[in-house]
């Protein structure tokens, strides 16, 4: 029972509290997921503002903005911003999978998924299983109480889950 205790502990830092992010040095987009405390659009515009990302794409409807509530607007000039449809977009897994395939259709060969640490793992295996190329992860840590972090993990674990059982994109 220590055993399988120690693995989870392991299992639960390494994947939704210090997962694999990776160096951006240019990409040909930014996918940014929805959802979080202000973390994931906070880091996705700051890597919007390095001139290392030449698109923004995200589902209309996310969560926090980048400018007054208005997720599509106010964002570098020198990126170009691509608002999707939120129509039947209700989980990680239908968002990875509008964004890769618009991704796939502007003939992108290097993405970067952006979202919360906690979330990053899964974003990216389901974005991979929808886009062809290369797909990076740059997560935001959220400010948020312990009770908090613990709920996410757990919905993690269990989206963590289902992603194994559900393959494809």
């Amino acid at each position: 029972m220590v055993v399988v205790a120690a693995c989870l502990g392991v299992l639960t830092w390494r994947w939704f509290l210090q997962p694999q992010q990776d160096q951006i040095d240019q990409v040909d987009a930014l996918l940014l997921f929805d959802g979080g405390s202000g973390e994931r659009i906070e880091s996705a515009y700051r890597l919007a503002q390095s001139g290392r990302v030449g698109h923004v794409v995200l589902v209309v409807g996310v969560g926090q903005a980048a400018s007054e509530g208005q997720p599509c607007g106010d964002w570098p000039a020198q990126v170009v911003v691509h608002c999707l449809n939120r129509n039947g977009v209700v989980n990680t897994r239908s968002e990875a999978a509008v964004m890769a395939q618009h991704a796939q259709s502007q003939g992108w060969d290097t993405v970067v998924v952006v979202t919360s640490t906690y979330h990053l793992g899964r974003a990216r295996l389901l974005t991979q299983r929808c886009f062809d190329g290369e797909v990076l992860g740059m997560g935001g840590t959220p400010d948020i109480s312990p009770p908090r972090w613990f709920g996410r993990i757990i919905h993690e674990w269990g989206g963590r889950v289902r992603s194994w059982v559900q393959r494809g994109c």
